[in-house]
């Protein structure tokens, strides 16, 4: 009976976190979840907490973040999993892997997002720190794995796939198409430089454009917004 520790943040349907478990689960691999927002929601829910990560370096106070690292070391000697897969580790100390390590559990570090980011949301000097220190790093960026081998020569690059029950071609009826149908699409977080090249194609190539991700709203820009 193999048993697999998530720090997964969601639980939702086609999240990708949630896909990760229903694949493995349908592999026979019993799953059990330990949230990366354990004993950190204030900073999640509260303008003021909110406020405070920001200036922080987009992290929780060293307190909290010991007090949801001591929460994972205790969810793991409960749990006992064999293996144990840190999403990205943002807030997961280099010790706290260590004593994972030293109750005979495989620790993994699978990344989907850069580890050499500069968007201060994907990465953290708490995670650099830890990378060392994994048995092993999956990256879903292959420029990632030599940058990467400086500091965990174990690592491999592990391309997106995808969740056959969701990601597939739908049925379509005449409002559906009506309501979706679109000649460019864009999914994604929007940032600057993407907001920019995607002007520049809208200038250039007029067309229906659909924009998926977070915080597209409120930063598209006005010639993406005429054709959105």
């Amino acid at each position: 009976d193999h048993r697999d520790l998530h720090s997964f943040p969601t639980r939702r349907s086609s999240d990708l976190c949630w896909c990760y478990e229903q694949s493995l689960k349908s592999m026979g691999y019993s799953v059990v979840q330990f949230q990366s927002s354990r004993s950190l929601e204030k900073y999640n829910n509260h303008f003021f907490w909110k406020a405070i990560r920001k200036l922080n370096r987009r992290l929780p106070l060293n307190a909290h973040i010991r007090v949801h690292n001591q929460a994972l070391l205790t969810f793991a000697k409960n749990e006992k999993p064999q293996v144990v897969i840190i999403l990205k580790g943002l807030y997961v100390e280099w010790d706290i892997v260590l004593k994972l390590k030293g109750m005979n559990m495989w620790v993994i570090n699978l990344n989907h997002d850069d580890f050499f980011s500069r968007d201060p949301n994907n990465v953290s000097f708490i995670q650099r720190k830890a990378i060392s220190y994994y048995d092993h790093i999956f990256t879903t960026r292959e420029l990632n794995v030599d940058e990467v081998k400086v500091l965990n020569p174990r690592v491999s690059f592990l391309p997106f796939s995808y969740h056959p029950k969701i990601h597939k071609p739908p049925k379509w009826n005449q409002m559906d198409y009506k309501k979706w149908k679109s000649d460019v699409v864009f999914v994604g977080t929007w940032m600057t430089d993407r907001w920019k090249k995607l002007e520049k194609l809208v200038r250039a190539l007029p067309a229906d454009y659909a924009i998926y991700g977070r915080s597209e709203e409120r930063r598209v820009g006005k010639e993406c917004r005429s054709r959105w």
